[in-house]
């Protein structure tokens, strides 16, 4: 703590009285009554070798006592007032006469010092609300941004199966088209090459030869498609019960077109 003394007075004199105004407007503002008479005698004691407490030490004071929970600063400022008053009041005494310049002093000093430490909490308050305010939103932009980034994320996994089932269809769709029709052409053309007294039995040999080929040109484009597309669904359900379909139909129609052709040898 600062101080402006007179050489007469030496530091362990200066930290003492430091001490009692320490002591004194702690006290001070923890009582909302006072007695003025309390107090003239422990200003008398501060004050008595022209001690001159300056403002930068008195900062150092108040934000001492700021900190207490159990005081308040406001009430220095009140119970200095009425000190002063009272001795405005009994300026006629010697005694109060020499105080009353000194606790003006103080009282305006302390003052001063309480409305900055008020405005200095004021705005810290203020700055605590706004940063709480701004971590709330950041908080709820944050929230939200991962919500709409799910969002999004379902939204291109469905778009992404959605164009992939769409080109599956097509394309099988497609495949089954081509396949008919070239079947068709070529079962056409060749039943067309038979002579008109061909028997039944050359037709079907014929016709089972044709399915089969068919057949089998539809399966493999079918799984040509779906390795493709990336798919593991098989497009008759299992892997396994697939290909015991197709099996059973290609022996089938070859049990036909075998039955039918040494048939009609």
């Amino acid at each position: 703590m600062c101080a402006e003394y007179l050489p007469s007075i030496s530091k362990a004199d200066i930290e003492e009285k430091q001490e009692i105004i320490l002591e004194v407007l702690t006290e001070l503002a923890r009582k909302e009554l006072i007695d003025p008479l309390d107090y003239l005698p422990k200003f008398n004691e501060i004050y008595k070798d022209n001690y001159r407490q300056m403002y930068s030490a008195l900062q150092n004071i108040l934000a001492k006592i700021d900190k207490d929970p159990n005081c308040k600063v406001e009430l220095i400022c009140e119970n200095l007032e009425e000190i002063r008053e009272y001795l405005h009041d009994n300026y006629e005494k010697e005694t109060n006469a020499h105080l009353f310049s000194k606790i003006f002093k103080l009282s305006d000093h302390v003052n001063l010092e309480v409305q900055r430490l008020r405005s200095v909490s004021k705005l810290t308050e203020q700055i605590q609300g706004n940063y709480n305010n701004l971590n709330d939103n950041l908080s709820d932009a944050t929230a939200s941004m991962k919500v709409l980034g799910e969002q999004v994320t379902k939204a291109e996994e469905k778009t992404g199966r959605l164009q992939i089932e769409t080109v599956s269809i097509l394309a099988i769709f497609a495949a089954i088209v081509i396949a008919f029709s070239g079947g068709a052409s070529f079962l056409g053309s060749t039943l067309s090459s038979l002579s008109g007294d061909a028997v039944l039995s050359n037709i079907v040999c014929l016709t089972s030869l044709c399915g089969m080929v068919l057949f089998d040109i539809i399966v493999l484009l079918t799984v040509f498609i779906r390795n493709i597309i990336g798919s593991s669904r098989s497009l008759w359900g299992s892997s396994k019960g697939a290909w015991i379909l197709i099996g059973v139909v290609n022996i089938v129609l070859f049990a036909v077109f075998v039955l039918t052709y040494f048939g009609y040898m």
